[in-house]
Order: structure tokens, then C-alpha cells, then sequence
């Protein structure tokens, strides 16, 4: 996973909703945005990317997420280069922290220049990369910066969607549209899950409250057996049958591979 920087400059254009992008991302834990990466092409779905303010001050890192997809071109964001029928590239960025500098604190550039005063941090090219042992430090300064934002008014709960109501079947993968399409998962079918096996890793046994006290308490992911990316379509999901819950770690091995490896798969891996 590489790392890169997007500029955003508001003397060349005003996030004017920029509160509703952060009411959104608190209220429904996930917010999704196109910004332009200017003519970088190396960009890939899952990359590491922080947003840093220039032009006016305060200067710094406003914002942090994964790229949601690889670049894809589209119109020009300039209105005049607009109508002169240009083109720029762009990333969907899948948000996970976003702050108004204009009303709280943000990771200033007198903090960015103590990890390295050499790096183009002022940069006009959005989409630079950040080099590996650059980005380290960078993600330590910053979890370190938004640690309690993240924990109390930011914390992302491990869901992609909303719920979609019923009150006795569960019904997964509707292809909706925000911003960007995603396959829904249904929130109370993730509690019926919870409900049946509780918060132990059915693939390692782990268990996070044991491991981080109370920060870890009821924190487990849900693993869909058969991924909701394969099933590309509308389903009524079993919330016993066809749900499990494991740890992050585990997760994030059986999504290592595609297709995705089975809880058995895992478990034999785990054994050896």
C-alpha cells in the first residue's frame, strides 16, 4: 500500500459544504468524495492518502482515508478549464477523518516540517507520493494528532451502508449510489450475528476486549462467508449461516487472497 498527498488550496476553489461532509462522516461513519490527483496515474484502489490544506493558514493535513478506486479522468474542477473541455484525474476518496481548519485544530505544517523539512510539502501537484519511512512518521503524528477525535466523535463502525428494514429477513448487496456505488450490509443482521456467537474471532479465538480492556468491547468484525462483491446482487443474508465474526487481523488475512479464504482455510493456517 503506497501513500500519497492531495493539495486543497481555497483560494482556487471554497469547500463550502465542507460541515456537511463532516456531519455526514460522523452521523453515518463513512464519507465518500472525488478529489483530483492532477496527472498522477498511480493511484490504486486501497492506497493510503492524506489532504493537506495550502494557500491560506493555517496550512496542514485536514484529512486522512483510502483511495475507494484507482484514478479515472473526468472533467476539470476549474470552471474556465472546465469550459475549455479539459480533463483531470481523480480518486474517490473513502474518508476517514476530516477537519474545518476554519474551526478546529488541524496537524500544522510546523509538525510536517519536523518530519522532514526537505519534502515537497507546499507542493501545487495533488497526488504526490509520500515515501515509505515519510508516511510512517506522518501516520504516527497524525493518530497521535486525532486520537481522541477518532475514538469519541469519529470512530468508524465496520459497516458499509445503512440499514435496510425488515422485520425478520435481512437483505444485503442492494447496489446503492453515494457518491460512488458499494453493496449495502445490514446492521441488524451484524447484531443477530453478534447475538448467536458473540465477540470472540471464530477463526483465532481472539478476543479484544481481553486484549485492550475496555477500548476493545464488543469491537469485532462481521465476515460475509461468501463476499458480497461475488454475490454482486440483492440477497437475503442468513445472519447464522452465512455470517461470521473475526477479528481484524483475520479478516484482513482472508481478504489477501481472491477468492477470499474460508474460515477453515484460516483455521488450518492459524494451526500450522
Amino acid at each position: 500500500m503506497a501513500t500519497y498527498l492531495l493539495t486543497y488550496n481555497p483560494t482556487k476553489w471554497e469547500w463550502e459544504d465542507i460541515d456537511n461532509a463532516i456531519n455526514k462522516l460522523n452521523e453515518e461513519n463513512r464519507y465518500i468524495d472525488s478529489w483530483s490527483c492532477s496527472n498522477s496515474k498511480k493511484i490504486q484502489k486501497g492506497d493510503k492518502v492524506f489532504l493537506i490544506r495550502l494557500g491560506v493558514e493555517p496550512k496542514g493535513i485536514i484529512a486522512s482515508g483510502i483511495a475507494y478506486e484507482g484514478w479515472h479522468q473526468d472533467a476539470h474542477w476549474d470552471e474556465v478549464k472546465k469550459q475549455e473541455g479539459k480533463l483531470t484525474n481523480y480518486i474517490d476518496v473513502d474518508f476517514d477523518i476530516l477537519l474545518n481548519a476554519n474551526k478546529e485544530p488541524i496537524l500544522t505544517m510546523e509538525s510536517l516540517l519536523s518530519i522532514d523539512e526537505t519534502y515537497r510539502w507546499t507542493s501545487q501537484s495533488s497526488g504526490i507520493t509520500i515515501p515509505e519511512e515519510i508516511a510512517i512518521e506522518l501516520g504516527k503524528k497524525w493518530a497521535a494528532f486525532t486520537g481522541g477525535k477518532l475514538v469519541n466523535s469519529r470512530k468508524r463502525k465496520e459497516l458499509d451502508a445503512e440499514e435496510i428494514t425488515n422485520p425478520s429477513r435481512y437483505y444485503e448487496g442492494a447496489l446503492t449510489t453515494v457518491l460512488v456505488n458499494k453493496y449495502e450490509r445490514n446492521i441488524e443482521a451484524r447484531e443477530k450475528c453478534l447475538e448467536y456467537y458473540g465477540y470472540d474471532c471464530y477463526a483465532c479465538g481472539a478476543n479484544m476486549e481481553k486484549l485492550y480492556g475496555e477500548m476493545g468491547k464488543e469491537f469485532i468484525h462481521v465476515h460475509h462467508i461468501v463476499p458480497l462483491y461475488e454475490i454482486k446482487k440483492k440477497y437475503c443474508v442468513n445472519p447464522i449461516k452465512d455470517l461470521r465474526p473475526i477479528c481484524p487481523n483475520c479478516h484482513a488475512i482472508t481478504h489477501r487472497r481472491k477468492p477470499a479464504l474460508s474460515i477453515n482455510e484460516l483455521q488450518e493456517l492459524i494451526n500450522s
